[in-house]
């Protein structure tokens, strides 16, 4: 549980004190149980995902739109997520995991001892907020592509330059894949096919060949 992000510059010793300052709690979670669900109110605990996998769910008035995994080390809350306009957001356990929540609000202001490593968490959760901003504005550009297969090309174009690879592996399965790219299930495997026919790629399940980059 300890070794998160959200700890980071923080010696082990203090990580105790810091949890019995902000009264923290660690809850455990059965695989698919509700963690916590937001109907147009704000989530104030900050979640760090301890063990486990949880799914963070958006909502609209059409239904389901979006989901997102949280791993070891993540960490959610009003910081990171906030309903769309008129919507929801729940977290559910993906597998079974166990969660530490702590209050962002009292995280702002300093306790009577004036404890050092308030400031070093806030730091780190300001970071992790900074970096889910990146991935957002990321998965934006993604987004705005006019064509499936544009959006397609730009998505493992990101992954090529993130893993440094011409030929990778995406974490996505095909279905987790046409949610992110906001498209149906068979028409992302209609497009893959025509790519891969126009020689745009190869690809195997999840593992992905580029042609080399020109760059």
């Amino acid at each position: 549980m300890l070794k998160t992000t959200v700890f980071s510059g923080v010696p082990r010793s203090d990580i105790k004190k810091f949890t019995d300052c902000m009264a923290c709690s660690v809850n455990y979670y059965m695989q698919g149980e509700e963690i916590c669900f937001s109907d147009q109110e704000r989530i104030t605990k900050v979640l760090v995902v301890a063990e486990g996998v949880i799914r963070a769910e958006f909502f609209s008035c059409g239904g389901r739109y979006m989901t997102e995994l949280l791993k070891k080390g993540d960490a959610a809350g009003e910081l990171f997520f906030s309903p769309p306009a008129g919507g929801k957001i729940g977290f559910y356990s993906e597998t079974d995991s166990s969660v530490l929540f702590f209050d962002y609000a009292r995280l702002l202001h300093s306790c009577e001892k004036a404890c050092y490593y308030h400031t070093v968490v806030l730091s780190n959760l300001f970071k992790i907020a900074s970096e889910r901003i990146a991935e957002k504005t990321l998965h934006l550009s993604i987004l705005k592509e006019k064509t499936a297969k544009e959006k397609i090309l730009s998505y493992l174009e990101h992954e090529r330059i993130k893993k440094k690879a011409d030929t990778f592996e995406i974490d996505k399965s095909q279905e987790e894949l046409a949610e992110y790219l906001c498209m149906e299930r068979s028409a992302l495997s209609r497009s893959i096919s025509l790519l891969r026919k126009e020689g745009a790629f190869k690809s195997k399940g999840r593992r992905f060949s580029l042609p080399p980059s020109s760059k």
